[in-house]
C-alpha cells in the first residue's frame, strides 16, 4: 500500500489530485472487504456452534461466503493441524473447531449460490490425543461426513 500511496503522490500533479482520491478509495474498499470477512467468520462460527447444540439442525446464512473467508474461519477457530479439510467438491469444507471455549465439535460448511449452510456435530466422546483417541476422532470425522453427504 506504501508503494501504491507513492505512486499516487507522483501522479497527482498530471491528474490533478485524482490519483489520490482513487488511492483513497481503494484503501478504504480494502478496509471494508476486511471487516466484511471477518464479520462472516464469527457468523459461521456462532452458526456452526448453534448447529452443533442437541435438537438443531443445518443452519442457512444468506450472507456471501466465499473459499477464503471458510479457510480463515477454519484457521481461526479450528483445533486440528490442517486445520479443515477440503474435498472434491470445491464447495464443501468440514474440520474440528472450538468456539469460545466450549468442547471441541465437528463442523462441516458447504457453500452455495445464495450464501451456505452450516452443520456443527458434537462426537459422542471428548477425545485425548492418544492414537487410539484420534483414530477415533478419524472415524466420526468420516461416518458423519458420510451421512450428510447421503442426505445432500
Amino acid at each position: 500500500m506504501a508503494i501504491l500511496f507513492l505512486l499516487a503522490l507522483l501522479l497527482a500533479w498530471p491528474t490533478m489530485g485524482l490519483s489520490i482520491v482513487a488511492y483513497v478509495v481503494l484503501a478504504g474498499y480494502r478496509v471494508w472487504l476486511v471487516r466484511k470477512r471477518a464479520a462472516n467468520v464469527e457468523l459461521i462460527a456462532e452458526a456452526a456452534y448453534v448447529s452443533s447444540k442437541p435438537g438443531n439442525e443445518a443452519i442457512a446464512l444468506h450472507a456471501r461466503v466465499f473459499a477464503p473467508t471458510v479457510a480463515e474461519f477454519f484457521r481461526a477457530y479450528g483445533t486440528t493441524e490442517h486445520g479443515y479439510k477440503d474435498f472434491d467438491d470445491p464447495r464443501m469444507y468440514a474440520g474440528y473447531v472450538s468456539y469460545n471455549g466450549s468442547d471441541e465439535f465437528l463442523a462441516i460448511i458447504a457453500l452455495s449460490r445464495e450464501g451456505c449452510v452450516v452443520c456443527g456435530f458434537r462426537p459422542p466422546e471428548r477425545y485425548g490425543e492418544d492414537v487410539l483417541s484420534l483414530m477415533k476422532k478419524k472415524m466420526f470425522f468420516d461416518k458423519t461426513l458420510q451421512s450428510v453427504r447421503g442426505n445432500s
